[in-house]
């Protein structure tokens, strides 16, 4: 999980572009221009989710709209405003990008993807 947000904080800058004579073994890491995005509020989320044993749908409703400006598609905007807990169809990566917590909280393979699953459908529910 640390990784992960450790990952996102220093992607941040370049999410959605990539400087030319991009060279990613000069690059500085972390940069005073690095911030946290809804992949780190999301995944953080998660991690409430399963220690207050809660619906990922409520934790992710909840911690996304204590943090709205971190970068939410437009679907996951909508979802917040409309306080929903069922999917819309997305088939985005958001799903993918918060779900480390989930493997190092469970035992087994088949529990960490079956709790990856339901942390996907409540938002993610295409088939993709």
């Amino acid at each position: 999980m640390t990784g992960a947000i450790l990952g996102d904080i220093a992607g941040s800058r370049f999410e959605f572009s990539k400087p030319s004579g991009f060279n990613y073994k000069k690059v500085e890491l972390f940069g005073n221009n690095c911030f946290f995005t809804d992949d780190t509020v999301l995944t953080i989320a998660t991690k409430y989710a399963l220690l207050n044993d809660i619906s990922y749908a409520k934790a992710y409703g909840k911690f996304g709209r204590m943090y709205r400006d971190v970068g939410y598609g437009t679907m996951f905007q909508r979802w917040l405003d409309g306080h929903a807990e069922t999917g819309y169809g997305s088939f985005g990566n958001g799903a993918a990008m918060r779900v480390s917590y989930i493997a190092y909280h469970f035992d087994t393979l088949e529990k960490v993807e079956e709790e990856a699953k339901n942390s996907a459908m409540c938002t993610h529910n295409h088939i993709e």
